[in-house]
């Protein structure tokens, strides 16, 4: 589960994913982040919430202040070392 909780926390409960360098948490303005696309490249708006803490477990990231939620529909896991997506989920709120 991915889930914005009181507008201030996302929380990934039941999470796994593969290990990799430098992955990061990415709040994006978009239904899917294909992996056949650079949506870096794309201008598409993303937050990033920083590092990945863990690629298996529970885990919360501080969402900025302010930030609308209406704007953001998924949540996408991105290695920046090697420009790839390892996985996109819708976001619930």
């Amino acid at each position: 589960m991915y889930q914005a909780t009181g507008g201030n926390m996302l929380r990934l409960t039941h999470f796994s994913t593969s290990n990799g360098p430098n992955v990061h948490v990415l709040l994006i303005a978009a239904e899917d982040a294909k992996d056949d696309e650079n949506f870096l490249t794309e201008k598409v708006d993303r937050i990033d919430l920083g590092p990945l803490k863990g690629n298996d477990g529970d885990q919360n990231y501080v969402l900025p202040a302010g930030i609308d939620l209406a704007t953001y529909k998924a949540v996408a896991f991105f290695c920046e070392r090697f420009n790839a997506n390892f996985g996109t989920v819708p976001l619930e709120k």
